[in-house]
């Protein structure tokens, strides 16, 4: 038996075999396979859209979630290189980490910008801070109204 070992060609298995079948779930959403699939496929889309090519460092700030997974997905399929920030670190941290990994676009989970508020001004290379589960006040893009925006056509790799 032949099992891909690439990351998006494990996912475009498991569509092919479980498309249907529960994915992923968190403790109030559950998504298939196929479902899953489609917000990568969105994310990736998204990605383009903002400019993002081969090489070019995804920074997020999250915490285990959905959209944590669909990055790992989303990020490698854009040819994009995924910088997984510590939720535990300090403010200067992040400008440190960020700045140096030159980092083009941050996703933050709502419950995090607190973090990432005080050092937007110093980011070096940051063009698109996008909020999971934005709330109201934030001036940023909030990541689902973001994801609806993009194709969730197959995407072309």
């Amino acid at each position: 038996m032949n099992v891909p070992l690439v990351l998006n060609q494990f996912l475009d298995r498991a569509v092919a075999l479980y498309g249907e079948k529960i994915s992923i779930f968190s403790e109030d959403r559950a998504l298939t396979y196929a479902e899953l699939n489609e917000r990568v496929n969105r994310l990736s889309d998204g990605l383009r859209k903002l400019g993002a090519v081969k090489g070019d460092r995804i920074a997020y700030l999250a915490p285990n979630s959905i959209e944590m997974l669909e990055g790992f997905y989303g990020v490698f399929q854009v040819g994009g290189v995924m910088v997984p920030l510590n939720i535990r670190l300090r403010p200067e941290d992040y400008l440190f980490i960020l700045n140096h990994s030159e980092s083009k676009v941050l996703f933050v989970d709502q419950n995090l910008y607190h973090l990432i508020e005080p050092i937007k001004g110093q980011l070096e290379t940051v063009e698109h801070i996008i909020v999971h589960y934005k709330e109201e006040g934030i001036d940023e893009t909030g990541y689902d109204e973001w994801l609806e925006q993009n194709s969730s056509m197959a995407f072309k790799r």
